[in-house]
This record gives structure tokens, sequence and C-alpha cells, in this order.
């Protein structure tokens, strides 16, 4: 890691520290304290881990970025019948008569961060998390009677999940799917022409 890279991390590391929230072991949100912040959870236990490989990190930290991903992994939908199974809640609260709100390309986008983790820092994550981390990846790759995600970036995440750890094929052809129809397209899909 460059000492300026090294100096963003630290500096990054030290501000988002202060909105650990230890009895739950995850980020409150900047919004509203009463909420946990799912995907800036996990994008701390990145930064830690990254921190941790460059040989910068402390014990403690790795051992936080595994606590990040052992509280963060059973948020996982995981009702197979229900359309949002494999998502995660975009916020989630410890009050469980309120209901979670789950953002529709959370499947691609937690799948994405957590296959990062697990390609370049693995071997500091241990074999058991790693396993369970490989099979919440794959509960959120989208079986082929599920709809394709309708933006841009959650069709490429989409795509690139399938290639890492699905079909290969599949992915190949959901990318260039997504490369042939366009950017323009798939935003008139989601949200309408914007000529009308």
């Amino acid at each position: 890691m460059e000492p300026h890279q090294k100096a963003l991390v630290d500096q990054a590391i030290r501000h988002v520290l202060t909105r650990y929230d230890d009895q739950h072991c995850l980020l409150r949100s900047t919004t509203d304290p009463r909420f946990r912040s799912v995907q800036e959870s996990l994008a701390f236990a990145g930064l830690l881990l990254a921190r941790t490989a460059a040989g910068k990190g402390r014990k403690t930290e790795l051992g936080l970025a595994r606590l990040l991903i052992d509280t963060l992994l059973p948020l996982q939908n995981r009702v197979r019948r229900d359309p949002g199974y494999g998502a995660f809640p975009l916020i989630w609260t410890p009050d469980a008569s309120r209901t979670q709100i789950m953002d529709p390309d959370s499947r691609e986008i937690m799948g994405s961060l957590l296959g990062l983790l697990l390609r370049d820092y693995g071997h500091l994550l241990g074999d058991k998390r790693s396993a369970r981390i490989l099979e919440s990846i794959r509960m959120t790759i989208r079986d082929k009677s599920q709809p394709v995600p309708e933006s841009t970036a959650g069709a490429m995440m989409a795509a690139w999940l399938e290639l890492e750890f699905g079909d290969q094929w599949r992915g190949e052809r959901l990318a260039t799917e997504v490369a042939l129809s366009g950017h323009d397209r798939l935003f008139e899909r989601r949200f309408g022409d914007p000529a009308a």
C-alpha cells in the first residue's frame, strides 16, 4: 500500500469507528442512529481486511472484520419461496417489529462485495467462514426463473457473480446482453422513456 493510500485508509477507519455499534456489531446509519447500515458495514470489513493484508493492521482489526461478516451473513433472506430470497436489508434495526428495508439490487451489491473479500482476503477469513461466505454468494445469484436486475450496474454485477461463482456460460450471455442493450435501454426499461 502506497503511503497516501495508507493515510486515506487510516483516516477512513478512524472516522468509521466512531459509528460502530458494539452491541449489534454493525455501523450506525449516518441519517438515523436507530438504524444500522448493512452495506457500509461490509465495506468497512473490507477496509479492515485491506489494512491487515498490507501488514499494517492489528489482530483486533482482523477480529472486527470477521465479526462484522459473521453479523451480516445471518441477515440475508433465506426464505426460498420469497421474492427477496438471497437479498440483504439495506438498513437493519434491532426493533423486530419494524419491517426491514430491502434494496432491489442488494443481492448483487452484497454478493459482489462478499465475492471480492473472499477472492482477495479468503486466506485471512478462515476455511469455515469462507465456506459460509461462498454459500451466501451463491444465494445472491438469481435462478433462471427470476428476472435479471433492471439497472445496468445490477445486471453487470449479476453477470460477474455468475462468471466467478455460478454458471460461466450464463454470466457471459448476461454480460453480452447488457453490453448490447446499452445503458439507455436498461434505464428506459426501469424508469420509462425519458422522452415521453
